[in-house]
């Protein structure tokens, strides 16, 4: 039997072990300095669904005719200068989404694709145009045998490009006829010639993916300074060759059928190919 005496004493004993234990607990948690997230993390760290989110950084209006949201900073502006324009909302899309594929180039670009949600508020009907890249006709499903890097990086990673082939369907099938082809490009020529301001987005992709850029020639030609290293937020950016690529497709009476089928199409395929990658001729002709 235990004595009355013995419990008073065993619990006296749990008693001062657990307010012990949360002492400990307490001083060890109010003088741990925060440890750091890694600005590369970031992305991985899903939100909190439970909290709603804070006000967007954007200036917020109320607009009785249009607006447009881009996520490039000088973007937005092109779209609207088109509506100016008397252009619509589709011809101002494709503007606006050229420019972004300049200033957001770690997200987009000529040589992704797209999807495309157009509404006519007469007619009350809605149009999807998937201009989505396709895998070439030479993928197969163990391509890349389990090596998950060779399906995210370097050419082998890359589709069948939609988005020039979606951009002139979407113009030549739902423009205004107010504003010429070669209008939606001049803007992101222009930024591409004169430059344009790193990002604090782009800037923290090009820390992330910085060993990525350097081994790769093609990139490294196009975004490494003299100095040998990266630019960062707030750095000007140009991009001589995209405007060459876009002048000829903007003034060209071909217009996207230049890179698929035209003067842009061999040596977009040869740089493709030399450095590994599957996708043909016959995939960017059979494109649609």
């Amino acid at each position: 039997m235990i004595g009355p005496k013995f419990k008073q004493i065993f619990g006296l004993f749990m008693f001062v072990l657990i307010a012990t234990a949360i002492l400990y607990l307490w001083i060890h948690y109010s003088h741990t300095k925060p440890v750091p997230v890694d600005v590369a993390d970031e992305d991985l760290s899903p939100p909190d669904m439970t909290v709603h989110p804070g006000p967007s950084e954007t200036t917020m209006g109320v607009y009785r005719q249009a607006a447009i949201v881009s996520n490039g900073e000088p973007c937005s502006k092109i779209g609207i200068d088109i509506l100016q324009k008397n252009g619509n909302a589709v011809e101002a899309a494709i503007a606006t989404l050229l420019c972004d594929g300049v200033t957001c180039m770690q997200s987009m670009g000529i040589g992704g694709g797209f999807l495309m949600t157009i509404y006519s508020r007469e007619k009350k009907h809605a149009v999807v145009l998937n201009a989505r890249e396709t895998a070439p006709g030479a993928a197969t499903e163990g391509m890349y045998n389990g090596n998950s890097y060779a399906s995210k990086i370097g050419a082998r990673s890359a589709a069948v490009p939609g988005e020039l082939r979606g951009y002139q369907a979407a113009f030549e099938k739902f423009g205004s006829g107010n504003v010429k082809w070669a209008e939606l490009f001049e803007p992101t020529i222009k930024l591409c010639e004169e430059g344009f301001n790193v990002s604090r987005h782009m800037d923290r992709h090009l820390k992330r993916y910085e060993p990525d850029i350097r081994l790769s020639e093609s990139l490294s030609n196009v975004l490494m300074r003299k100095d040998g290293t990266l630019p960062k937020v707030g750095d000007v950016v140009t991009l001589p060759k995209l405007a060459q690529t876009l002048k000829l497709i903007a003034n060209s009476p071909r217009r996207a059928e230049e890179f698929y089928n035209g003067e842009l199409t061999d040596t977009f395929i040869q740089d493709i190919q030399d450095n590994g990658g599957i996708i043909t001729k016959e995939d960017l002709l059979n494109y649609q």
